[in-house]
């Protein structure tokens, strides 16, 4: 069985090989949310923008006491730090694509840990290469992120990590984000059978 540094090392040294090709996959996934990036969902003018809004007229401590989204603490944190970075930057990005951009490294991040999971069942490269633009590129992903401006990448990508680590029996981790995946979004219950087990 292969151990996890050696995984991680294997995964790196194909994305350093094919890295001319992988990083076109990229600006051409980056191309696609951008893209993406236009289209206003339901929950966004409903919910998302009006507490993105309500971010820049508050501090942090005045957010905290009084909340106003139906999101848990982290998912929250993450729309006040992007408020921040908005600010800080001179405000050229607009909010929309402020909160749809919160997704975009938990996206990588699932990606990676995609190809670490494929790597731990097989050695052929040519996997690693197809769950790189399976992740890149699943409707699914670039919808529910970059088009609709959801979050379940974050508590998705956690429980892919978890799941990572309990391949590996890494099981201590396994659990830690395990939970962080449940503090983003209570759904992650639903992997909590394969936790027990």
């Amino acid at each position: 069985m292969i151990r996890l540094r050696e995984a991680n090392r294997a995964v790196w040294v194909y994305l350093k090989s094919k890295w001319v090709i992988l990083v076109a996959f990229l600006l051409l996934s980056l191309f696609i949310h951008v893209i993406f990036f236009r289209f206003t969902s339901a929950d966004l003018e409903l919910f998302l923008l009006d507490w993105f809004d309500y971010y820049d007229q508050v501090s942090i401590g005045e957010a905290l006491r009084h909340p106003i989204s139906n999101y848990t603490g982290p998912y929250t944190y993450m729309l006040y730090l992007a408020k921040l970075l908005q600010r800080g930057t001179g405000s050229w990005v607009p909010d929309i694509a402020m909160i749809k951009l919160i997704d975009l490294p938990f996206e990588l991040l699932a990606v990676y840990v995609g190809m670490m999971i494929v790597r731990y069942f097989t050695a052929d490269e040519r996997r690693l290469f197809y769950v790189f633009a399976l992740l890149l590129f699943h409707p699914t992903i670039l919808i529910n992120g970059s088009f609709w401006g959801q979050c379940d990448i974050i508590y998705t990508s956690m429980l892919m990590v978890s799941f990572l680590f309990f391949l590996y029996k890494k099981d201590l981790w396994g659990v830690i984000f395990f939970g962080v995946a449940v503090t983003v979004k209570f759904q992650a219950m639903f992997f909590s059978p394969f936790v027990l087990a």
